[in-house]
């Protein structure tokens, strides 16, 4: 086990995001411990004050193993785009030429609708699997309400705690201080409790 971790904690110590930006430190083990797991990660973010996009509060978005799945991600990013452009045509288009944009809107629309199922079916297995986690962690354990570890998403899973639903974006900063280390502490609790989880298989 310890030869597989270590392995796990180099690779993602090399990954980056588009900016070249490493993992935050802060999120990192939750990030390893997830995906020796085999609950696979896309995004994170460690939390963090802003000052052009206020309070950020840690979080993780969850991918599947499903093979197919990156590419239903694409599929889906396209046809939004399809989508919102579909949209600008029938704001500006009249009559029979209003009336064929509103067709091919709704055909897009159908197939956005359909590729969204399928990414919430391909989620399924591991989203049950880190809810049994979150249970598991939670069977004993009291908190506040908003501080509280959730998952939410339909075409993608992201793990957060409650509070992170814009509860105290307009806080006074102190305030918004203490919930990003409340939350950050939260984070490491569970992540505490899967490295435990991990150590037992």
């Amino acid at each position: 086990m310890p030869e597989e971790w270590n392995s796990l904690v180099e690779y993602f110590s090399r990954i980056t995001d588009a900016r070249g930006k490493p993992i935050d430190p802060e999120i990192f083990e939750t990030v390893v411990v997830l995906n020796a797991l085999d609950i696979p990660t896309i995004m994170s973010c460690g939390g963090h004050i802003d000052d052009g996009r206020g309070l950020l509060l840690p979080w993780i978005d969850i991918a599947s193993s499903a093979p197919h799945f990156s590419d239903l991600q694409h599929k889906e990013a396209r046809l939004v785009q399809e989508s919102e452009q579909a949209h600008e045509e029938i704001r500006r288009l009249r009559g029979e030429q209003l009336k064929k944009a509103q067709q091919q809107a709704q055909t897009i629309y159908t197939e956005l609708h359909a590729v969204q199922w399928d990414l919430r079916v391909a989620q399924i297995e591991v989203r049950t699997k880190l809810a049994a986690y979150l249970a598991q962690f939670y069977e004993c354990r009291v908190v506040p309400f908003d501080r509280r570890l959730v998952l939410e998403g339909r075409s993608k899973t992201r793990l957060h705690n409650q509070g992170a639903l814009d509860f105290y974006l307009t806080a006074p900063e102190e305030v918004q201080r203490a919930r990003l280390y409340e939350y950050r502490e939260e984070m490491a609790s569970f992540t505490a409790f899967l490295k435990q989880v991990y150590r037992a298989l």
